[in-house]
């Protein structure tokens, strides 16, 4: 294990990209939550007097009311201690995937990139809706989780979409794991 997680890592110019894209993923996470905005703020910073009781009240599904917040002269951030919470264990299954993605790639012949497929719309699909590292983008998956929080139709969807974006991320580590060869 201590192989495959050296390997994972060891590509710094994946690993910049992935990173990057991870913290893009956290900020539009939070703007979808509508807690992180652009606009003319004043700097300054406050924090609900009653916040020990309000930091882990739910406002709807997997949403929790903000009990701070952070403004800089162009950035106004709600914090939520829970949703960042989840908006960084998201992102960091996401940087995980996109690790294993990016480790698959230079390897083709563990992902079977090199077969002749006989129907590939089919054989990716699988690939796609699960989020397997190589086989499909996995940004696609927490995708879902972001219109869950902006969109209010799917606001009642988030109650799927969350879970189902853990669980999907896990399983595509998982399964990107199973597929590394140590060196």
């Amino acid at each position: 294990m201590k192989e495959k997680w050296k390997a994972l890592m060891g590509d710094h110019k994946s690993l910049r990209i992935s990173i990057l894209l991870s913290l893009f993923f956290f900020l539009f996470y939070q703007i979808s939550l509508n807690h992180l905005r652009f606009g003319l703020y004043d700097a300054k910073w406050s924090i609900l007097p009653n916040a020990a009781k309000l930091w882990n009240r739910p406002v709807a599904p997997f949403l929790w009311e903000p009990i701070a917040v952070v403004q800089f002269p162009a950035i106004q951030w709600f914090l939520s201690p829970l949703n960042v919470l989840m908006g960084l264990t998201i992102a960091f299954l996401f940087l995980i995937n996109l690790q294993l993605y990016f480790v698959l790639k230079r390897n083709p012949k563990l992902c079977r990139f090199d077969e002749k497929a006989k129907n590939p719309l089919l054989r990716i699909l699988p690939a796609f809706l699960t989020g397997l590292a190589c086989c499909a983008p996995a940004f696609l998956i927490p995708l879902a989780s972001i219109a869950g929080s902006s969109i209010v139709f799917f606001v009642k969807a988030r109650i799927f979409f969350i879970p189902l974006t853990f669980l999907f991320l896990g399983y595509g580590i998982i399964r990107g794991l199973q597929k590394m060869i140590a060196k």
